[in-house]
């Protein structure tokens, strides 16, 4: 037996079920994005940290998983390379007093 929605109407079908699974797309990723949220921060609350104690591997290590998660995060990009330069620098200058 045929719908008499459907067959009133059988683009608003078509148009609904789409909408559904559009939502329920955006419904998943926001929730997904929701999870994510607090192990950013954490890896933020970390950085920050491993500035104060000038850890410089732990710096460039956490960058690189902020930026992994973020690329567009330009204070983060600017940290990392201001610290992967600095470590550098310190390599260099170490094998030349050697």
């Amino acid at each position: 037996m045929l719908d008499p929605f459907e067959s009133r109407c059988p683009r608003s079908r078509t148009t609904l079920r789409t909408f559904a699974i559009a939502v329920l797309i955006l419904l998943a990723a926001s929730a997904f994005a929701a999870m994510e949220a607090p192990r950013f921060q954490d890896l933020r609350d970390q950085l920050k940290n491993a500035q104060v104690a000038e850890d410089k591997r732990t710096i460039i290590e956490l960058s690189q998983r902020i930026v992994a998660i973020a690329p567009n995060d330009s204070k983060t990009w600017d940290t990392f390379a201001q610290t992967q330069l600095a470590s550098d620098a310190t390599i260099i200058v170490e094998g030349i007093a050697n």
